[in-house]
């Protein structure tokens, strides 16, 4: 079959990630967590009608190192298999979630170079591929956690690395061996780069947060050899954008919490004659954060009160993840209609109430009572740390080792 010269670029699916709510009693998966793969499978079919010659994903395939079995089976089924089938290539890069911190150890997305249109790469490598009468060089930077950059350096360079020097050797280490390999790519007619790093300036999502984590690893622009390449894809980064001469940023493929909710997602589309990309949006469910606060409401009436809170409710509220926080005192609270409440977010995909009680400075959270360890912990977090210029950081490190719990009791 012809190929058309077009690749596909996904960046950070985050496939497998846990919801407590909405679960399906035969997978016990959530409808929820459905949500990336749908998108996913719609970039696929995208793919397939346009005979695309190459499908790269760019980090993140998975949420975690290790995911379920039922996870794998679906994604296997409405992703890979019909790529397979179509003769397209796939090139799938390990990214911060799905790569281990060792490199010893195993990860679900190495699973996937059992088939042979599949390369999976969790370490720098280049790759020459054929694409009709098109050939392309590429230059693979895969994640790889602080440790494990720190032991190349120490391999490269044969003696320990000063921690205090590590940052700056890891950067100068991933520029000498993007030039060193540049020459692996020479005769290719189109030479792009793919990396899983935060490119230093980019801008995280369109709703201010401090998402970049403190000693988080920059790529900085003299990294790239950006004349080398006709065009530079950064994943990692979740919010679309376009920075220095060449480097794009697809930017995920679903809105992943309420930070991303006001972002566009989508994906890269590169054509290889014209050396021209296209961003393709996609169909994201809304999420929507609604916060009233009725603290300083005069009326001591339950009705009132009650329909000060429904009338800032959407109306378009179907299909939507609705988050709603009710800022009130204890007295309030006890004249609160909850069940009038309830009844006018019912059209919701899904929804949260939460409320944060003014006389005691804390939110407490009475309409959600859950066991699953993951919601426990992240509303741990938020309520012990509202302000902690390190939470992100420490809801991020602490859900990677309860996803890798839950899975090892999930095989």
């Amino acid at each position: 079959m012809i190929r058309l010269a077009l690749i596909y670029f996904v960046s950070d699916p985050h496939l497998g990630r846990n919801y407590n709510f909405k679960e399906d009693p035969f997978t016990g998966i959530s409808k929820r967590a459905l949500d990336p793969i749908n998108n996913l499978e719609m970039v696929v079919k995208d793919a397939i009608q346009q005979k695309a010659g190459l499908f790269v994903i760019c980090g993140d395939l998975y949420d975690r190192t290790n995911i379920g079995s039922t996870f794998r089976k679906i994604i296997r089924k409405r992703i890979f298999r019909p790529l397979s089938k179509e003769g397209i290539q796939v090139i799938v890069i390990g990214g911060n979630h799905d790569s281990p911190r060792n490199l010893q150890r195993g990860s679900d997305i190495e699973d996937l170079s059992l088939s042979h249109e599949i390369l999976v790469s969790r370490v720098p490598k280049f790759k020459n591929i054929k694409i009709d009468d098109t050939m392309v060089g590429l230059i693979l930077i895969p994640y790889m956690h602080p440790e494990v950059l720190a032991k190349f350096v120490k391999a490269k360079i044969d003696k320990e690395v000063p921690l205090n020097e590590q940052y700056s050797r890891a950067q100068d280490y991933i520029k000498k061996w993007i030039g060193e390999n540049l020459s692996n790519i020479q005769g290719a007619d189109v030479k792009l780069l793919i990396c899983h790093y935060y490119p230093a300036g980019a801008e995280i999502r369109k709703i201010p947060s401090p998402e970049v984590l403190p000693g988080e690893f920059h790529f900085t622009r003299e990294m790239l050899h950006e004349d080398a390449f006709d065009l530079c894809i950064f994943g990692h980064v979740h919010l679309h954008q376009a920075l220095w001469k060449n480097l794009v940023v697809p930017g995920s493929i679903d809105r992943l919490d309420f930070g991303e909710r006001e972002d566009s997602k989508g994906y890269i589309v590169y054509d290889t004659e014209k050396k021209e990309w296209e961003f393709r949006c996609l169909e994201c469910r809304d999420l929507k954060n609604i916060e009233v606060d009725i603290s300083e409401e005069e009326t001591s009436s339950s009705q009132e009160l009650t329909r000060t809170v429904l009338a800032q409710i959407p109306q378009d509220i179907e299909n939507s993840w609705v988050k709603l926080s009710i800022m009130l005192t204890t007295a309030k609270r006890e004249l609160l209609n909850l069940a009038e409440i309830e009844k006018g977010l019912e059209r919701a995909f899904h929804y949260d109430i939460r409320f944060i009680n003014q006389e005691l400075q804390r939110e407490t959270i009475l309409e959600e009572f859950t066991l699953n360890p993951v919601t426990l912990f992240r509303d741990f977090v938020d309520q012990s740390f509202p302000d902690h210029p390190y939470k992100e950081d420490l809801k991020k490190v602490g859900l990677e080792i309860i996803n890798d719990l839950l899975s090892k009791m999930e095989e």
